[in-house]
């Protein structure tokens, strides 16, 4: 049961929040350009974090460090675009109605 709930916590949450960021900005004309800066911003890093020797790891023989933050530093940027979708959405509203 842990596990099955670890699963959704690491793989449908922020699958669901990107979903919802995704739909918040569908309608903003600069939706395009923060998609593929934001696609080009997680295959970068995740590549780093995959392939590059990482100072700041340290002796890591089995991988369990660098597979954590492969996964967990995505997840921070989906909540850190669901975040900036709210922020973004409410201030298109805002000045709409100036």
């Amino acid at each position: 049961m842990d596990v099955v709930f670890l699963l959704v916590l690491i793989f449908l949450v922020p699958g669901i929040l990107w979903y919802i960021s995704m739909a918040l900005l569908s309608n903003w004309k600069y939706f395009k350009l923060f998609f593929v800066l934001n696609v080009i911003l997680v295959v970068g890093y995740s590549l780093y974090l995959i392939y590059a020797d990482l100072p700041f790891i340290g002796h890591d023989e089995y991988g369990i460090q660098r597979l954590l933050y492969v996964i967990f530093v995505p997840i921070i940027h989906i909540v850190f675009i669901f975040l900036l979708a709210f922020f973004i959405k409410w201030r298109c509203k805002k000045l709409e109605f100036k």
